[in-house]
């Protein structure tokens, strides 16, 4: 390491009182900014064990494509509700550039994985989480409410 590698470590408070560390590394004329935040960080990694863990409740396998892109879709609805307003405009178009797909190839593997739920998965563990009666199958945007709302629910009342 040369004379011009500083490395500065400030703690800093943000709005949810969440300590960050912040850590500036200058190496010649490149500035890099790291925010970390252990506990941010575990929460996020809690909530995508979470995610997982209810998709697969469900009886949806990783095997099929749209378990990912379930997966990532309802992360970005957790993070932003207006996800859920509009599906194929706003959801859709950004799993499909995550995964580097088309947005009708993101469309139809989730509407797979909505029927392979409800034909041969756990369809009764999805009636209690929609917390009403489901007589037929839900729309993939609805899909994705329900399971977004459950695990905002259970989020909120483990915090």
């Amino acid at each position: 390491m040369s004379k011009n590698v500083y490395i500065c470590r400030k703690l800093t408070k943000c709005a949810t009182f969440y300590c960050h560390t912040h850590i500036s590394v200058i190496i010649g004329d490149v500035a890099c900014n790291l925010f970390l935040n252990t506990r941010l960080m575990r929460i996020l990694m809690m909530q995508e064990e979470k995610i997982e863990y209810l998709i697969r409740s469900l009886g949806i396998g990783s095997t099929y494509r749209g378990y990912r892109y379930l997966n990532y879709g309802i992360q970005l609805c957790l993070k932003d509700e207006d996800y859920l307003l509009s599906i194929s405009k706003l959801l859709y178009p950004q799993i499909a550039k995550h995964y580097n797909a088309s947005c009708y190839s993101v469309e139809r593997d989730i509407r797979t994985v909505v029927k392979v739920c409800w034909e041969r998965g756990n369809k009764q563990l999805l009636q209690e989480i929609a917390l009403r009666p489901l007589c037929t199958r839900p729309p993939s945007g609805e899909f994705l409410d329900i399971l977004t709302a459950h695990l905002r629910n259970i989020s909120s009342t483990s915090v």
